[in-house]
């Protein structure tokens, strides 16, 4: 692995779980084997334990937990100016923000040193939801600004080459996350009946029109089973639905052991979002060698690709939906070679180690070029 020792990288993560979190998490894994890395982590980070473990520098601060603190955090701006203050101090070469959230802004316009800013954009236009408006409201307050944004996938690297016009933008990727390092390609293939929606409940996410899929599939397919593993709200209609189709809800946050345990009976990732840029719950699939269904959104068939790890549907299409689930659930032969192509492609293009190493040497030419 090539050797960056020339570089000091500020990582700054505020956020406290989640995929994001385990995205900056592999980041750091890898370059802090290869640069002089600081972090700047909230207090609360959920693999913080891990972390110290890394060969980088930890800074933690307390952030927020809930909208409350969260919007007086906002107000009083002392600890998000804390986190200003020791990135001055330290003044690395770059700052690597991959997820300070609603911090970023104060973060940014009470900076003194020369640092130059990198922000990774996980989302380039918002995703419909019950934050949409909030999230247009801050980014009119707080403009992004950087020396360079980092998209980190081919559908968001264009994307962010017409959205920030003229601006100098690193085209990267999202790796691999939650991964097991022995696949059993017949387990998976064996448990090719029981279907897995995994991460946080949204309606862009189309879980009405997952439900509606499964019911279709169910009748040709009467093994079938579907899991639905995530916080977030529901209403009563499609409570109901579930119940009728005896669909099994976890409505809750997932741990990261709760996640290793659930996958261990399923064997199909089910992707049937409508709306998306690209997708952890994807690298989650690659990184389990699950094969996945997912719909034609975004960067998803960068990462789900057609008749080799998975099934790619239109988005909306419930009918679609149902027949790619009972082609994979009607094959052991088909779920066992898309298991063993998951791996491969997570091996060869995902792998973090070849991401890391690769914006690395990007984030070195921008302050060679700099200085």
């Amino acid at each position: 692995m090539k050797n960056h020792s020339t570089i000091h990288l500020g990582i700054l993560y505020i956020g406290r779980k989640g995929g994001i979190c385990h995205y900056t998490y592999e980041l750091v894994r890898v370059i802090s084997k290869m640069a002089k890395v600081t972090c700047y982590l909230s207090a609360n980070n959920t693999l913080l334990e891990a972390w110290r473990e890394l060969p980088c520098h930890i800074k933690t601060f307390e952030t927020y937990n809930g909208l409350t603190s969260l919007l007086w955090s906002m107000l009083s701006r002392q600890n998000a100016l804390r986190v200003a203050r020791e990135i001055d101090v330290d003044a690395p070469d770059i700052l690597l923000d991959t997820g300070s959230g609603p911090w970023l802004g104060i973060i940014q316009r009470n900076l003194c040193c020369s640092t130059l800013l990198a922000d990774v954009i996980h989302d380039v236009k918002f995703h419909p939801g019950r934050w949409l408006n909030l999230l247009r409201a801050y980014e009119f307050l707080y403009p992004k600004k950087a020396n360079v944004f980092i998209g980190i996938s081919e559908y968001s690297y264009k994307q962010l080459s017409t959205h920030f016009r003229g601006a100098k933008c690193i085209n990267s990727l999202h790796g691999i996350i939650h991964s097991t390092s022995n696949t059993d390609f017949d387990r998976i293939a064996n448990n090719r009946n029981n279907l897995l929606f995994f991460g946080r409940i949204e309606k862009y996410k189309g879980i009405a029109i997952l439900i509606e899929a499964f019911r279709i599939a169910k009748q040709k397919n009467p093994q079938l089973s579907l899991t639905i593993a995530g916080d977030g709200p529901l209403d009563s209609e499609i409570k109901k639905q579930i119940l009728e189709l005896n669909i099994e809800l976890i409505n809750k946050w997932i741990s990261d052991a709760d996640l290793q345990e659930i996958m261990t009976s399923k064997g199909v990732m089910i992707l049937p979002y409508l709306s998306a840029t690209q997708s952890g719950v994807a690298g989650v699939a690659l990184g389990n060698g699950l094969p996945a269904i997912s719909t034609n959104v975004g960067a998803l068939p960068e990462q789900i690709i057609h008749n080799r790890n998975g099934l790619i549907v239109p988005p909306g299409d419930s009918n679609a939906l149902a027949e790619a689930m009972v082609t994979i659930s009607s094959d052991y032969m088909l779920a066992y070679k898309m298991a063993k192509e998951a791996c491969l492609i997570a091996a060869t293009m995902y792998s973090w180690e070849k991401i890391g190493s690769k914006l690395l040497t990007d984030l070195e030419a921008l302050v060679s070029k700099t200085s």
